[in-house]
Formats: C-alpha cells, structure tokens, sequence
C-alpha cells in the first residue's frame, strides 16, 4: 500500500513504510527438488511487526553447457499482523477514505511459479532473465483496496562469480 500517493483510489489509507526484518534462510535438497525456507519477521513500527513464511522448490534444468532453467513454484504464508498491515483498513483508515473497515487474518498470501534463465558466457559471467507470477489468495485476495489479484513480475541481470 505504500503507492497512496500515486494512486488516488487508495487516498485516506496509511503506506506501510520500509523496515527492517529478521529473516531465516533453510534450504534442503531433496532429489530433484531444492526446497527453500524463508522465515521473515518485521521488527519496526514504522514498517510491519508481522511474520511471513515462503516455500519454495526449485527444479534445475540443464539447457546447454552454458545455459541453465529453473522452475521454482512457491506460496508465501502470513501471520495476522502481517496480512493485515498490507491487505486491512482499520477504522481510522475506513473513516479517512472510501472503504469499509476490513480485518485481513492469518494464511496464505500467495501462490506462484518463478521461471529464470541463465546463460553463462564465459566460467565466472552471464546474463540472467526471470519471470514470476504471482495470485492473491485468502482474505488478501478479498481485501477490499485489491484491484487485480494476480502479479507478473520481469528482471533481467547480470552475473559474474568471484
């Protein structure tokens, strides 16, 4: 919701400023799949005091000697207080702008597939492209300040090894 100010439908709501967040990498390696954790934890008021958690597995494919695919589908799961400080309107909120109060709960936020590319030119340099796409699920699909539920996602870099 940080885009109050450039989207005149979300005025009289609060951004969700940037924070700082604790968070918890595991991975996991189980045959073909690589499974990752990601335990995040919000720790400023400024920003969200909520926890997330994203699953993902990661299936490699080899395309060429150089060139390399990864499918990686995932959900992302939040607390309370996470969901509700990017999908709720209080009724402060609700008072100031054109929507009904809302209490986002607890679930999933979303599930999706993460597809990259990476074609590596030389040993230690490549290029890389990913796409990801992304649906809203649970009560932060049915938030009333959603306007599309689904997310799509491009970037493009470059990679170079030490």
């Amino acid at each position: 919701r940080d885009r109050v100010k450039d989207d005149d439908r979300l005025e009289g709501l609060d951004d969700v400023e940037a924070g700082a967040a604790f968070r918890a990498v595991a991975e996991y390696e189980l045959g073909p799949a690589d499974l990752e954790f990601v335990l995040s934890r919000g720790l400023g008021s400024d920003g969200h005091e909520g926890t997330s958690l994203e699953v993902s597995a990661g299936f490699d494919y080899a395309l060429g000697e150089r060139t390399f695919l990864n499918v990686s589908p995932f959900l992302i799961w939040g607390d309370s207080d996470y969901i509700g400080s990017f999908y709720g309107v209080s009724d402060r909120e609700a008072a100031a702008s054109r929507f009904n109060s809302y209490s986002a709960s607890s679930g999933i936020e979303r599930v999706g597939i993460e597809v990259s590319v990476a074609h590596f030119v030389t040993e230690r340099f490549g290029f890389y492209g990913q796409a990801e796409y992304g649906a809203l699920q649970g009560d932060a699909k049915d938030s009333p300040i959603v306007f599309d539920d689904s997310q799509f996602e491009l970037a493009a870099g470059v990679i170079f090894n030490f």
